[in-house]
């Protein structure tokens, strides 16, 4: 018995050192995974000639203030010219289309606060030859006095190509350079008491719609905190007298533009299905997103729906016909002794006066003597 606890204490201890061992060695394979210096290698061009970095984006990356972040990035040269690195790194900002999430941020962005916490491994600029891959580290270092939230930086390289084949079309031009950046987006979020908030302007909705005419509200959402926010909106529209109140969702992603700090969204919504006749009041509302605590409302002018032309000919047949058999009704009831014999004698006219056309006819119709 007791040689068969001894047993299961040896294989027990052994699978422990087992797992430690292989986690130490998978810790090492990550780490040695970003290299110490720049590396070069040779890669397969492909069938599309470019200059590309990789990876696109990193996100959801958090740091303590105080904190450091390794990480590795990859050029790789699929044409047939040498291209010259220089390694670049810029401050980001929300982007004003829908469709990006971020763009370059102003002339000053190289000295702003982040981008100082940067370092990348080149003393001179590098040459990259064709079929090959340059893959090279990054570190970032945050202050112990960093500002909490989001920061987003751009990591890559400048690219110089001579000779480069510009449009699709060879120039095999040796004066001829091209220069761009190819970048990496970073979003980076430094732990704290991180702001949030949303400014809304420029809010603009109609006054007058007519029935069965489609309608649209708009607005201008900015994102004037320090977090990312999707920025989400909606119009809601209170009803007067017997009208159903309603709701008007804003068009884009089902869960609100993804916008980064300083970032400004056109928010538009649209009314497709105005009622038959209607008085709203209409109010904005816009949302930061799930847990951002963030909603900004904003009153609108009232807004009335105008009825389409049968409804209105309707509603006056609908009025002017009781009010005619009324006044009738009033007139027979105020009526007084002359009035009625005045009335009495109109009748007996018309009567004598159907008597005698009616003596006419049968005259014309009786055959002559003879």
């Amino acid at each position: 018995m007791r040689a068969f606890l001894h047993l299961g204490v040896i294989i027990g201890v052994a699978v422990a050192m087992a797992s430690l061992a292989s986690g130490a060695a998978g810790a090492a394979s990550d780490a040695d995974d970003i290299p110490s210096k720049p590396v070069t290698s040779a890669i397969d061009r492909g069938d599309d000639p470019v200059v590309e970095l990789a990876p696109a984006r990193l996100d959801d990356i958090t740091l303590d203030p105080g904190g450091q972040l390794r990480l590795a990035l990859e050029v790789r040269n699929r044409t047939d010219f040498a291209v010259s690195l220089k390694p670049t790194v810029i401050a980001l900002v929300g982007s004003t289309d829908p469709g990006s999430l971020a763009s370059p941020a102003a002339d000053d962005s190289r000295r702003s606060e982040a981008v100082e916490w940067v370092r990348m491994p080149f003393e001179r600029w590098p040459s990259l030859e064709p079929g090959t891959a340059l893959r090279f580290p990054v570190t970032i270092q945050v202050p112990d006095d960093a500002r909490p939230g989001l920061h987003a930086l751009g990591l890559g390289v400048q690219r110089q190509v001579t000779g480069a084949s510009i449009g699709g079309v060879d120039t095999n031009d040796a004066h001829v350079r091209v220069t761009a950046d190819l970048l990496s987006e970073l979003l980076l979020t430094v732990s704290g008491d991180a702001r949030a908030r949303v400014r809304v302007k420029n809010v603009d909705g109609p006054r007058f719609v007519r029935s069965g005419h489609p309608a649209e509200f708009r607005a201008t959402a900015a994102n004037d905190g320090d977090t990312l926010l999707h920025i989400d909106s909606q119009v809601e529209l209170g009803a007067f007298l017997s009208t159903a109140s309603q709701t008007i969702p804003m068009q884009g992603p089902k869960d609100g533009y993804p916008t980064l700090p300083r970032g400004v969204r056109e928010l538009r919504l649209r009314w497709s299905d105005p009622p038959l006749v209607g008085w709203f009041t209409p109010t904005l509302v816009v949302v930061g997103g799930e847990g951002s605590g963030v909603r900004v409302t904003r009153q609108l002018d009232t807004v009335f729906v105008l009825p389409p032309w049968w409804l209105v000919l309707l509603v006056v047949f609908a009025i002017w016909l009781p009010v005619r058999a009324w006044r009738r009704r009033r007139r027979v009831r105020h009526a007084t002794g002359a009035d009625r014999e005045l009335a009495r004698s109109r009748v007996e006219q018309r009567l004598r006066k159907r008597d005698a056309k009616q003596r006419a006819r049968d005259a014309r119709r009786q055959p002559p003597r003879r």
